[in-house]
């Protein structure tokens, strides 16, 4: 069993991705879930100052971290919301790179050309709601830049005490916190335009383009696509 919670978690516990990673949530939850983090650690490297050679990797082991972490979130004064983000996490690193980056495309592909206006192929109807909505962040456009192509250095020239301990637990792989972020920006970064128009129109507008988005998709891949088509709630959830 692969710990890919273990790698979200030490990611999550560091001052250098965990705001970037969630970005969409709020600073008091943000800083609660880095707390929980960094309780767990202790556990998962059992005592040493090593994680690949003192943590323990039985499948119970992981599971148990797994259950105990989300267990302290639900406890904790976090939202369902920031919960929900952190369970997308792992599925995005367990999923199949192909089916997410399928998903991934269509929702682009979608968002796209609702964006455009091209919308004669559509199987969801396109409201005049949806239409006014598109004229609000015109401006907004399609493209943003990739943050994920500069990150490496940001975290290997990190000067937070907690970071560098972080990676002197790395067995001298001080670039795994980052690839575990990379992984998921690769899978994610293509919907950071809609995080923009989202934070310009407010949840409660952008809310009709995300359902119509994953309406559409759902139409467009559940036949086609249906791997794909099971990774398109978790990724538009991601926005």
């Amino acid at each position: 069993m692969k710990p890919i919670f273990d790698d979200i978690i030490f990611l999550l516990s560091t001052d250098c991705f965990c705001g970037e990673i969630l970005a969409n949530t709020s600073d008091s939850d943000c800083l609660e879930i880095k707390k929980i983090a960094r309780r767990t650690i202790p556990t998962i490297i059992n005592g040493g100052n090593n994680y690949y050679i003192f943590a323990n990797f039985s499948s119970h082991r992981i599971q148990e971290t797994e259950n105990n972490f989300l267990q302290a979130i639900k406890e904790s004064s976090v939202s369902k919301q920031t919960l929900k983000t952190i369970v997308n996490l792992r599925e995005t690193l367990k999923g199949s790179t192909d089916d997410l980056n399928t998903a991934s495309y269509v929702i682009n592909s979608i968002a796209s050309r609702l964006y455009w206006l091209a919308i004669d192929d559509f199987n969801t109807p396109v409201t005049l709601e949806l239409v006014e909505l598109i004229a609000e962040i015109e401006h907004l456009g399609l493209d943003v830049e990739h943050p994920q192509l500069s990150w490496q250095d940001v975290w290997l020239e990190s000067k937070s005490e907690w970071d560098l301990y972080i990676m002197s637990l790395m067995d001298g792989i001080d670039e795994a916190p980052y690839l575990t972020f990379l992984k998921l920006k690769e899978n994610l970064f293509h919907l950071d335009f809609l995080r923009k128009w989202s934070a310009h129109l407010g949840h409660k507008k952008f809310s009709h383009i995300k359902k119509f988005i994953q309406t559409e998709a759902h139409h467009e891949l559940d036949n086609a696509n249906a791997a794909a088509a099971a990774k398109i709630d978790a990724l538009i959830n991601e926005v």
